[in-house]
């Protein structure tokens, strides 16, 4: 772009907001207000995210290192959450049923679902009753983590029930979840550093963060999805690239800039590993961020479907056998099964300052240096989907991430930190580019789906986790069990000592390297080009048109 034409855009940016900020772009959807409102609630999402994510039921500073729960434990709790979800599997089509019908269940259904959650409260309150001692060689606990499960699953699944059956057919799929979990998400984060956690015994301390964790893990899932509204808020797919890859160049910020400050707050408080830390810090930042995304209020959701009272209800079996019919799907979710590790290598950065050059301090502004690039990627990302088709691109973008990450294996073995904090920031340079493509991709996917069956499938494409987290399962074991081998396990402090370091950071980059490769691969088979997809919009439109058209001669006549 010439400087004169750019100059020009600036000068005319004042008047394009006035013209747009209540009216769409030709051939969109979206005015500039709206998409405000979406960045300032995604923004809000972000400021919660960034601070519970250092408090998680995982091996983290506040479960792992102030609450001593072995790594083991974690992955052993997940076993028992599959085995568990494998036994209730017969009540998944009510909770699929309840999303694509907006809550609205035949009398049958209604009752079978009743039986369902009741079922679940009830079995789940009585195994709190039932003596642990007699199963404590699979873990500590056990009987009453099973009753967490059973019932967190109850109560949660009713709560699900209530709030679409009350809102989502006059407001939409997400945003009536995403305003309704936002407080409960922060209340509990809030809540549980208040816990006389330390003074329970170990079982009951694993017993009570498991519970805790396991409804804030609810509600905060459907809090922070906000950026999947971008699916329901415009079936253009361009503009729904513009989307995933600019805002987040704005809503990026707040993480950023408390990256940069936390280390230097908690530091008041004693740092990460000070209980006090986590008393203050996260209840002020959980609930400015739930205010904050109260913003997408605002935006309105726009699938190209008729009203839910003209619709045919789907049916679980058909609509089950239509999700495994196509082909992107099963691309889709083999590629996430296989990717479950492919994020482990953003824990080295700042185990590197904290264990190995003592600089936690630091941390937060090197966290903040390495992420510099990732604008450079979020701008690009649009413009690379304009030109080039998404599945290329992200074959490529890929391949140069993995490429990245030999550059860390290079770091931690010769222990050069610039090297590392080098290949840290290109990769993360190119990411954005990663994210932004495979979420479009995950929309698009679904557009097609309506059009090649007539019904969406956002809640039926989960039938796939039935049979592939088996595979999760087994995969999740892997690397507790490495670290294990090599003394890493619920005692942080081995991390100080250099060689158990050093192997620790080559088990999460190998498996990242490895994970990346897995997740790309099955790609290679997609060929959903954008004019495939044109097509599938266009016919679309002209399906709901017709039968509006037709409705309005009935009713004529």
């Amino acid at each position: 772009m010439k400087v004169k034409e750019l100059v020009g855009k600036v000068k005319g940016a004042p008047s394009y907001v006035k013209e747009h900020w209540n009216k769409p772009n030709e051939g969109e959807y979206l005015s500039l207000s709206e998409v405000a409102a979406y960045t300032i609630g995604q923004a809000g999402t972000y400021i919660y995210m960034t601070f519970s994510a250092i408090m998680t039921f995982s091996a983290t500073y506040f479960t792992g290192s102030i609450m001593g729960i072995s790594n083991l434990d974690f992955t052993v709790i997940g076993i028992i959450g599959t085995i568990i979800s494998y036994i209730l599997i017969v009540f998944n089509p009510v909770g699929v049923l309840i999303y694509e019908n907006h809550g609205r269940l035949t009398p049958k259904m209604k009752r079978f679902a009743h039986i369902a959650y009741l079922s679940e409260i009830i079995i789940g309150i009585c195994c709190y009753f039932i003596p642990s001692e007699s199963f404590e060689f699979i873990i500590k606990g056990f009987p009453q983590l099973v009753g967490n499960n059973l019932l967190v699953a109850g109560l949660t699944n009713y709560f699900t029930w209530a709030v679409r059956r009350l809102f989502s057919a006059k407001y939409g799929r997400l945003k009536p979840m995403l305003l309704a979990c936002g407080f409960p998400a922060a209340i509990i984060t809030s809540i549980i550093p208040y816990l006389p956690l330390l003074e329970m015994s170990y079982t009951k301390r694993l017993i009570v963060l498991n519970f805790s964790f396991s409804l804030v893990l609810f509600f905060y899932n459907n809090f922070i999805g906000v950026n999947g509204l971008v699916a329901f808020i415009t079936p253009n797919s361009q503009e729904r690239q513009r989307l995933y890859s600019i805002v987040p160049i704005i809503t990026g910020l707040f993480p950023s800039i408390i990256g940069m400050v936390l280390p230097l707050l908690i530091s008041v408080t004693g740092g990460y590993l000070n209980l006090k830390t986590y008393k203050v810090f996260v209840p002020i930042f959980s609930f400015l961020g739930v205010l904050v995304s109260l913003f997408v209020v605002k935006c309105k959701e726009r699938v190209i479907e008729p009203p839910i009272e003209e619709r045919e209800k789907v049916t679980f079996f058909k609509g089950a056998k239509n999700v495994l019919k196509n082909k992107y799907f099963w691309i889709i979710n083999i590629s996430n099964t296989l990717g479950l590790y492919q994020w482990h290598i953003g824990n080295l950065l700042a185990w590197w300052f904290i264990y190995s050059l003592r600089m936690e301090w630091f941390s937060g502004i090197a966290a903040n240096i390495v992420v510099v690039g990732m604008t450079v990627g979020n701008i690009m990302c649009p413009i690379l989907t304009s030109k080039f088709e998404k599945r290329n691109i992200l074959l490529i973008s890929r391949a140069l991430t993995i490429l990245m990450c030999f550059g860390i294996v290079l770091a931690v073995k010769t222990g050069n930190i610039y090297i590392f904090l080098i290949s840290l920031t290109l990769k993360n340079t190119i990411q954005p580019v990663v994210d932004g493509v495979s979420t479009g991709l995950g929309a698009d996917v679904q557009i097609y789906h309506q059009w090649r069956f007539g019904e969406r499938a956002d809640s039926m494409s989960s039938v796939f986790s039935w049979f592939l987290n088996p595979v999760t399962m087994g995969l999740s074991y892997i690397v507790p069990y490495l670290l294990k081998v090599i003394g890493f396990t619920s005692d942080w402090d081995v991390l100080y000592d250099s060689q158990i370091l050093t192997h620790v950071f080559s088990i999460y980059t190998w498996a990242t390297i490895i994970s990346l490769v897995f997740v790309t691969l099955p790609f290679i088979f997609y060929d959903l080009t954008k004019e495939k997809y044109e097509r599938c919009v266009t016919e679309l439109k002209e399906r709901v048109e017709g039968k509006a058209k037709s409705k309005e001669q009935e009713a004529a006549v």
